[in-house]
């Protein structure tokens, strides 16, 4: 198998699909529609993290997000966290954010109609933060279907500034279709939902990861990547948030899909070891009609 880092989007949309099921990765130039979306999450941010009302553009995005990224450090981290709440409310529960997405969607050559989506998530990756216990799940090293997505599932990352290598994540490229020790088993989307849900801030004894030491898991490799670019890879591949000793914050978006006609033809990334129990894609947002 060939993986690689790719910015050449395939004009049809299966071929995309089936290479990134293969584990390839694309790391796509910013577009119109993802610089609208980096803008508008800048914009919210500044909102209620910097509690500064100021319209962000081209002109200003950079000066924005830095003065986000030195906010936990100037104004402390209880009240950056207690902003992101906010906005993080804001990307549920706002039809606005789920239409940015979908106009990324249609930018990529998705057909929003046939794709089942789950909303934006803003991440904050503090400095320090992987130190702090609270964070472990999100800094331990996992593939998302053991969190019982589908092996259908196409991850979004992008952004907000520009990162580089060590400011981003990694990935373990040779585990793609290799089994790695792990505890998904113990993963319950059912009981997931109802004790905890993916927006807690609750400290987890229990989540899934890598039952390994990372040291024997080969070599990681990671990425830089500009504000807007959007990077495109398989639910399926072992990955770790890289530590943030930057002394900056680092501020990005994700979200996830799920193509119907893969769901139905069974097209997906190989299962090597994911014995996690339910479906989170039962829960995932259907087209713009149903928005």
């Amino acid at each position: 198998m060939s993986v690689l880092f790719s910015d050449d989007l395939p004009a049809d949309n299966e071929s995309l699909r089936r290479r990134i099921f293969q584990g390839e990765i694309f790391l796509l130039p910013a577009g119109a529609a993802s610089l609208c979306l980096c803008d508008a999450l800048l914009q919210i941010a500044s909102d209620n993290i910097l509690g500064e009302k100021q319209t962000v553009t081209a002109g200003n995005r950079q000066v924005v997000a830095a003065a986000l990224r030195a906010a936990p450090g100037r104004s402390g981290e209880e009240g950056a966290r207690a902003g992101h709440a906010i906005v993080k409310e804001a990307l549920l529960a706002e039809p606005t954010f789920d239409e940015l997405l979908l106009a990324v969607l249609d930018e990529c050559g998705f057909e929003r109609q046939e794709v089942l989506f789950d909303p934006l998530r803003m991440r904050i990756s503090y400095d320090g933060g992987y130190k702090e216990e609270i964070n472990r799940r999100s800094n331990s090293v996992h593939r998302d279907t053991w969190y019982a997505n589908s092996q259908s599932q196409i991850n979004f990352w992008m952004p907000l500034h520009d990162v580089s290598a060590a400011d981003a994540f990694s990935f373990y490229l040779k585990n793609f279709a290799s089994a790695v020790p792990n505890t998904s088993e113990q993963f319950d989307y059912d009981l997931w939902m109802k004790t905890t849900g993916w927006q807690s801030s609750m400290i987890l004894s229990t989540f899934p990861t890598a039952d390994a030491d990372p040291r024997s898991l080969g070599e990681r490799t990671s990425f830089s990547a500009r504000a807007g670019q959007l990077l495109l890879f398989s639910a399926s591949h072992l990955h770790q948030t890289n530590p943030n000793d930057s002394g900056l914050a680092r501020y990005s978006v994700d979200f996830r899909i799920v193509h119907r006609a893969d769901l139905a033809s069974g097209l997906a990334a190989p299962n090597v070891d994911n014995l996690s129990q339910g479906d989170a894609t039962r829960d995932y947002r259907k087209n713009s009609d149903d928005v």
